[in-house]
């Protein structure tokens, strides 16, 4: 009888055995065992019909350990349109590029045409992530209004595991007028 405790980890599971054959790794036939869950208290016993060989008490872990680290990122830019002076814009940094209408990216801003922007973006992982910037405008064009989304991935040395961000991606000025890395999101007739 016993605890198991991880100092790592409070959730995970443990395989307890009591065996005859101790230089076997991945034994199939021990006398007993049983599946016990970190932090909860064990008993485990066995018949065994002879005393003459020693049993061995064994302990597996099976989950290992990934140790979640905080990534930064950050992009500066200047969006205009040669089409129209006023009007705003969605910019977002997101893990997916697939979604056109994201409900909860990793941060969102909303920007001025005209105006200069920066946005740092935060997430927690396991490992480096792909990280994307999203610029989601209106363009009026053959009496249509369209929904369009600029799609552009940040390159991985701008994602950095560390607290503080150390450099913006600049990606310069953007023009939202006549960028050709853009997919329609939606359009409608302006008169509806």
């Amino acid at each position: 009888m016993g605890v198991i405790t991880c100092s790592y980890r409070w959730n995970g599971h443990a395989l307890v055995t009591i065996s005859e054959n101790p230089w076997n790794k991945e034994e199939s036939t021990s006398i007993v065992h049983k599946f016990i869950k970190y932090g909860y208290p064990f008993h485990i016993e066995a018949n065994v019909r002879h005393f003459k060989t020693p049993l061995i008490f064994i302990i597996k872990t099976f989950e290992a350990r990934r140790r979640f680290r905080q990534y930064v990122t950050g992009v500066t830019g200047n969006i205009f349109c040669i089409y129209r002076n006023s009007g705003k814009a969605r910019i977002l940094i997101s893990e997916k590029p697939w979604v056109k209408e994201e409900g909860m990216p990793i941060e969102r801003r909303y920007v001025k045409y005209g105006k200069t922007f920066h946005i740092v973006g935060r997430v927690t992982n396991f490992r480096r992530p792909r990280l994307y910037l999203k610029i989601i405008h209106d363009c009026v064009l053959n009496n249509h209004l369209y929904r369009k989304m600029i799609l552009e991935q940040i390159p991985m040395n701008y994602v950095t595991r560390t607290k503080q961000l150390m450099d913006y991606f600049n990606m310069g000025y953007i023009d939202l007028a006549r960028s050709h890395r853009q997919i329609v999101i939606s359009s409608r007739s302006k008169s509806v």
